[in-house]
């Protein structure tokens, strides 16, 4: 009933991967964005199809993580992002994955907690010099700037908030903290972020029928063993 279409890393666990159902019309299957040279991402953190003449993206975006070399591999990424939709000109557009940002501070669940009270949690992490750089990944100040203005650039809509514009503590958050298995409580347990979306263009937003998360609770309820539903 599908064809599948993977996008290997060449190491380590990223990876992406497009299941299309048999019968619709699909082309330009590529694992690298509009204007680049590579026929294929080296960590496979890049899927894309033409489907029924409209372009679908998926995508593993890299965690900024906390050292100013993962930090600066997340902004180049980014950065291939923004080049890439500017090569696809006014095609639309939809793109789905774990972007690894919270658009809002309504898509964290203790912001205060993930931008100021971990650097006490863990005094082993290094707070940047810049303020606009400090936080964990996620809802680090400049990681967020940069996705807004990719939204607002290229005309792209969020289709969970639009099907979901009142917040819901219970179901809006796609990545959640480990519940316990012991007597020690886990650093992010009955935390969350919605850091996975699907964006779609302007263009396209009265064709969104529904956009809903799988899982809900910090029990992660319906996660299938995984910390992101």
């Amino acid at each position: 009933r599908y064809d599948v279409h993977w996008s290997l890393s060449d190491w380590k666990y990223s990876g992406t991967a497009m299941i299309i159902r048999k019968g619709l019309k699909v082309k330009e299957i590529r694992h690298s964005f509009p204007g680049e040279e590579n026929c294929h991402d080296s960590e496979g953190r890049l899927s894309s199809a033409v489907v029924e003449g409209i372009t679908i993206w998926t995508t593993y975006v890299p965690n900024s993580g906390w050292t100013p070399t993962s930090r600066h591999r997340r902004k180049a990424f980014d950065q291939r992002v923004r080049n890439g939709l500017l090569n696809m000109g006014s095609k639309p557009l939809i793109w789905v994955g774990d972007l690894n940002v919270c658009r809002e501070k309504i898509d964290a669940s203790h912001m205060n907690y993930f931008r100021e009270y971990i650097y006490t949690v863990d005094s082993k992490l290094k707070k940047a010099a810049d303020p606009i750089d400090r936080g964990q990944p996620g809802v680090i100040p400049s990681e967020q700037i940069r996705f807004r203005a990719l939204l607002i650039d290229f005309n792209l809509v969020d289709a969970y908030r639009i099907k979901h514009p009142t917040p819901d503590r219970a179901r809006d958050f796609t990545w959640r903290g480990s519940p316990p298995t012991g007597p020690k409580i886990p650093r992010y347990y009955g935390k969350g972020m919605r850091i996975d979306y699907t964006l779609v263009s302007s263009d396209l937003r009265s064709k969104i029928v529904s956009a809903d998360t799988l899982g809900m609770g910090e029990e992660r309820l319906g996660f299938m063993g995984s910390d992101h539903c």
